[in-house]
């Protein structure tokens, strides 16, 4: 899709631009949605694009969060075991 869309709006006194119900639609972004901000200094212009998670991210979270919970187990079965042990 080649089709260039441009629209002007203002800054507001606080820094925020409005993002245009019409390019909102034709990039997907739905409200609370993250969004890159970055310069583009080559072509003098601010690039915004939806974030996208990869699922790598997902999966080395998940990972994590297992690996969490199997440390707490052991730690809380060597709790028990001590606890026994004095009773």
């Amino acid at each position: 899709m080649n089709k260039k869309v441009k629209i002007v709006r203002r800054i507001d006194d606080l820094g925020r631009v409005v993002i245009p119900k019409e390019l909102r639609q034709m990039m997907n972004i739905i409200q609370n949605d993250p969004l890159e901000l970055f310069f583009d200094h080559q072509n003098s212009q601010i690039v915004v694009r939806k974030h996208e998670i990869d699922e790598i991210d997902y999966k080395e979270l998940w990972n994590k969060f297992k690996n969490f919970n199997s440390d707490i187990a052991e730690e809380m079965n060597k709790y028990e075991i001590e606890l026994k042990n004095k009773s």
